[in-house]
This record gives C-alpha cells, structure tokens and sequence, in this order.
C-alpha cells in the first residue's frame, strides 16, 4: 500500500500523526499501531525537548496548511507502519518537526 504524496490525501489517523510531528518540534511520540498506522485512540505519550538557554527556538507552532505535499520523511515513517503488526508500540524521535531517521518499535512475546 502507497502512501500519498499530499496531506489532505492521507487517513485521518496519519494527519494526526502528522500533525503532532509539527506541534512537538523536538522530542519523541510513543504510540501504538492498529491495522499499519497510529491509533491515537489507545493512548499516546508526547515528550518535549527544551532547550534551556535560547527556549524560543525550541518551540514550533504546528502547520496551519490545509494542505502540503509531505516530506520524505513522512512517507518513509508512514510507510514503515504500514508493516508492523498490531498492538506494536512505536517511538518516533522527532527533530525540526520531522521524524528522525529511526524508530524504536517495541511488540510484546508472551510465553507459550
């Protein structure tokens, strides 16, 4: 499954995702995934990054766009969820904004 290359074409639950990319600027996201994307509905954890000695550059307002063609970034973590199987928990590090370039995906092994 191909994620689409503009915002406004994406599932609910990945603009959300999105857009808590944006509000964070710095930090990570820790969420768990249903059927290949974020489900918001089962809890989330946030975790902002502040800078102590200039905390104005930490702060990144979200977009306000309706619309934009997602970054290469986005598509990379999208699709990547797309993969992982149910009741995964996954942790997005996030920098500027925009998902770093690994996640920590945790799955839980219960003994036979």
């Amino acid at each position: 499954m191909t994620v689409p290359l503009r915002f406004a074409a994406l599932a609910a639950s990945d603009q959300w995702l999105i857009r808590q990319l944006q509000n964070i600027g710095f930090g990570r996201i820790t969420f768990s995934i249903c059927k290949g994307a974020a489900a918001p509905n089962l809890g989330f954890r946030i975790a902002r990054t502040q800078k102590l000695l200039n905390p104005e550059s930490a702060s990144r307002p979200g977009s306000t766009q309706v619309d934009f063609a997602l970054r290469k970034e986005h598509a990379a973590l999208l699709t990547h969820l797309r993969g992982l199987p149910d009741d995964s928990c996954v942790t997005v590090k996030v920098a500027l904004g925009l998902p770093t370039s690994s996640i920590d995906i945790e799955e839980e092994h219960r003994a036979a």
